[in-house]
């Protein structure tokens, strides 16, 4: 298959798992935000973050690079060093989750009379949570690794189903407890349906004589792998404290709109996942730079013009929309145009982390991180003590805004990667034509299938 079909695939199942996803989450969200009070969804939504220090500690911040190194390895069809680095990594973190639970039952008293009196109430419920979202996370990275992205995108379609599912039965009883029960159990039968799948169809080199390669993981984290490692042990545990800035300085109100703003965003996202699938595509042909440059070029493009549709349609919706769905949230309008505008930001980063993790320059990443992480909660703190929630926000833009300008300099510097984004936006050529033409024969090919087989089917 040919890189651009690839990327066409991988768009389509993604795209199109993710549009079914929303589509069943927005249900289910909906009905949750309107049972649940304003105050209770922002204790719902701090209590969620938690399972950001326990994700650290059982993934110790390896993941993005297991993901690249995987997929270099793959497109070298190294399947020894496939087979090490998945044994020896996944071992890893079910070991470190164990001793992490282990942790957290001996230290129960303490961390529920110390952290927050929230989590003396929900404590048992909040565990529950931790533990089916790691479970999820594990069959999710497995899946991304092997770019089956259809595979990925079925399985958080079956968690969505499986939540909405939940909340219809249990409507009438809508409450913090609940809802963490129903996106818990989800999460377990999504994981569950991702242990059937691999049992069942069976990845190439499961079934291979190759023997796994030794050692793979402590070469990858003597090499590069630990200052990736160090960086994202501290951004797991810090990470938290971002969404906790809005409790302390503002109210746990905020939490609450702030937590729906980002939820619309996150939906925009997913319609056009485009950085997702840019990830292992560019891992495993690192070593052909001007095609990379090319891809990176387009997708940016395409995603600054997408988001831009996608912004102004949702300008238009919520203005005439807002106070009928989310009525406790109708005043909020400007803080969730803020709060979108942030897709922009976004279109001008995408395949910078993709290739810092490719270059293997996790090195710099972590040399920047207390710079980055002291700019970052500095604006934060500052912008929520004299704007509010709205400081809050543009503090965010400003923050991302400024990472992508510092990697974009690092690349350019260094590895002589060219990305002029207005130069390109305003060029349309012969490339321009055959990515759209191939992306769209490639949609418009599994389009025809699923109405073929719906016909069919009739």
């Amino acid at each position: 298959m040919s890189i651009i079909n690839k990327i066409g695939t991988s768009l389509f199942y993604s795209s199109a798992g993710n549009m079914a996803i929303k589509a069943l989450s927005l249900i289910s969200y909906f009905i949750i935000v309107n049972r649940l009070a304003v105050h209770d969804y922002g204790i719902f939504v701090l209590l969620t973050t938690l399972v950001g220090p326990a994700s650290a500690v059982t993934f110790f911040g390896f993941d993005r690079i297991f993901v690249s190194n995987y997929a270099q390895a793959k497109g070298e069809n190294n399947l020894s060093k496939m087979k090490g680095l998945l044994k020896e990594y996944f071992f890893s973190c079910f070991l470190l989750l164990f001793l992490f639970l282990l942790f957290i039952y001996i230290a129960r008293d303490f961390l529920i009379t110390r952290y927050d009196i929230y989590l003396m109430q929900y404590f048992s419920l909040v565990v529950f949570f931790i533990i089916s979202q790691i479970f999820f996370s594990f069959i999710l990275l497995f899946l991304e690794a092997n770019e089956k992205f259809k595979e990925s995108s079925s399985l958080q379609v079956l968690e969505s189903f499986s939540r909405i599912i939940l909340v219809f039965f249990l409507i009438n009883n809508l409450s913090v407890e609940s809802v963490l029960l129903i996106y818990s159990v989800s999460k377990l039968i999504a994981f569950l349906g991702g242990v059937i799948y691999i049992l069942f169809n069976k990845v190439n080199f499961f079934i291979t004589k190759d023997m796994a390669e030794k050692k793979v993981l402590w070469g990858i984290i003597k090499k590069h792998g630990k200052w990736e490692i160090l960086r994202n042990m501290m951004d797991g545990f810090i990470g938290p404290f971002k969404i906790w800035i809005i409790k302390i300085f503002i109210s746990v109100d905020g939490v609450a709109v702030y937590d729906l703003a980002k939820n619309i965003y996150s939906a925009i996202i997913g319609i056009f996942p485009v950085k997702a699938v840019l990830f292992p595509i560019i891992s495993r042909l690192i070593n052909q730079r001007e095609k990379i440059q090319i891809i990176v070029a387009k997708a940016e493009k395409y995603a600054f013009i997408f988001f831009t549709f996608a912004y102004v349609c949702s300008v238009i919706i919520l203005f005439f929309g807002l106070s009928y769905i989310f009525p406790s949230y109708s005043g909020k309008l400007f803080l969730i145009y803020l709060i979108l505008a942030h897709l922009f930001v976004e279109s001008y980063r995408i395949g910078q982390s993709a290739l810092i993790y490719a270059l293997n320059q996790q090195k710099f990443n972590a040399q920047i991180y207390p710079l980055t992480l002291i700019l970052e909660i500095t604006l934060y703190i500052t912008f929520s003590i004299f704007w509010g929630i709205y400081g809050y926000v543009f503090a965010w833009h400003l923050h991302v805004l400024a990472i992508g300008i510092i990697y974009n300099y690092f690349l350019r510097k260094k590895f002589n990667f060219q990305f002029n984004f207005w130069k390109e936006f305003f060029n349309f050529d012969l490339y321009d034509k055959m990515l759209l033409d191939k992306i769209t024969r490639v949609f418009w090919q599994h389009w025809s299938l699923i109405f073929k087989c719906k016909y069919d089917q009739k």
